[in-house]
């Protein structure tokens, strides 16, 4: 590293130096839009924005989508423009995996003769597909697991049976993190799934759960503002693994002892919304919920006017970042057990058994009809986050497992 003071032949003394030291070049892979309103790239951006905050050098390779401006003091190298390709919502797609994904190993080809790196840090499963192609050697890779495949690929419509893709996702499972040096893991649900059988070799597993900017939320009103009536609140995409028409008959339920409740749909995807019209108009609702176009930007304020948070999802081991946005805002929240991480039954969240309706109906009403308890949920969960969730300590969790496995490999950063 170049000191300012270089030019003056200005010795910068030993902490200057060991400070120098401690910093890591690290490339982060990043197989989808960057950055982008939703889980996986919410992750990337905030955790590689929190370790350039401490003073490591990262970079991100990713698609040539991007949805707002990249993290400050991160270095983005993105692939070349391909105009066919547009897609920003989740999941997998044939022209993704034949095309982009080769383009984006390509990419950090490129990138990897250029600079030096001290760790690669490879995202999801297509990006450390990527990372094991064109990693330089001798440099350690990283897997960040964010969900298992077993349980997304059936979610999506790729023209194969839902048997198969849950077979090819548990094979993936298998294989793909068993190259990594280390696997990072999103919830101990997914680490229990990847750590190797006892006497079995493999990375070593770690739990570094989802932070959330929670200062974003502070400004968040102490209780619910009055309302004309009850408002309930999903923030997040229309993909059909958010369990949206399991929401909407939920909500169908709720009605019938709230009449005045309204659900607002708060989305960057609001075109998404239209696979599920007909469902909502079958069931009366159409007039009682809004798709509401939302930027992140606008989030906090669409929470602070809402009465009660929902999460609809039922599959996938990850965490979801709905629900950590639920709780910094001080929102009371009800959800399904496969996407409450974070929760805890009846202190922070309401959870119930996936895909029991009726139950999740029920948990609504008892937030809506005791305005007190449901508060003192809100303000629970919004001091949970406040204290264990940050993405300061997100990075510094990081930091230790780069440290560990360098140093297991007996390596020294050197530039």
């Amino acid at each position: 590293m170049r000191s300012e003071l270089e030019g003056e032949n200005v010795d910068p003394g030993p902490d200057a130096a060991r400070a120098d030291a401690a910093r890591l070049r690290v490339l982060m892979v990043a197989a989808c839009p960057f950055p982008a309103g939703r889980g996986t790239p919410i992750r990337i951006a905030r955790m590689a924005e929190a370790l350039a905050n401490h003073g490591h050098h990262v970079h991100v390779v990713t698609y040539h989508l991007g949805d707002g401006e990249p993290p400050r003091n991160v270095v983005v190298h993105r692939t070349p423009r391909v105009r066919t390709y547009s897609r920003t919502r989740p999941g997998p797609s044939y022209q993704k995996l034949l095309l982009m994904d080769p383009i984006l190993t390509m990419t950090m080809r490129r990138v990897v003769r250029m600079h030096r790196f001290d760790v690669v840090h490879a995202h999801h499963v297509e990006g450390l597909a990527a990372a094991m192609l064109a990693r330089p050697a001798g440099v350690p890779v990283v897997f960040d697991a964010h969900t298992l495949l077993r349980a997304e690929l059936p979610q999506y419509r790729l023209g194969v049976p839902k048997r198969v893709l849950e077979r090819v996702g548990g094979l993936l499972d298998g294989f793909l993190p068993a190259r990594a040096d280390h696997v990072i893991a999103v919830t101990r649900a997914i680490a229990a799934h990847l750590q190797p059988h006892r006497g079995a070799t493999g990375p070593t597993v770690t739990v570094i759960e989802n932070g959330v900017l929670w200062q974003r939320f502070q400004d968040a009103p102490e209780g619910r503002p009055a309302r004309p009536g009850p408002v309930l609140v999903f923030a997040g995409n229309m993909a059909s693994y958010q369990g949206i028409e399991k929401l909407l008959e939920a909500f169908a339920l709720v009605r019938r002892a709230h009449p005045q409740a309204r659900l607002v749909l708060a989305t960057e995807d609001a075109r998404g919304f239209e696979r599920y019209r007909s469902r909502a108009e079958r069931l009366n609702l159409a007039a009682h919920l809004t798709v509401r176009p939302t930027p992140f930007a606008e989030l906090p304020g669409v929470l602070a006017s809402a009465s009660v948070g929902v999460s609809p999802r039922t599959a996938g081991e990850g965490m979801a970042m709905k629900v950590l946005n639920y709780m910094a805002a001080g929102l009371p929240t009800v959800s399904f057990r496969g996407s409450a991480g974070g929760l805890e039954h009846s202190r922070t969240g309401w959870v119930v058994p996936n895909d029991d309706i009726p139950a999740f109906a029920s948990g609504i009403s008892r937030l809506l009809e005791d305005p007190a308890y449901a508060r003192s949920m809100g303000e629970r969960a919004r001091a949970a986050v406040r204290d264990e969730r940050s993405w300061d300590s997100v990075a510094a969790k990081v930091e230790d497992v780069y440290r560990s496995m360098l140093a297991a490999k007996r390596e020294v950063p050197r530039w």
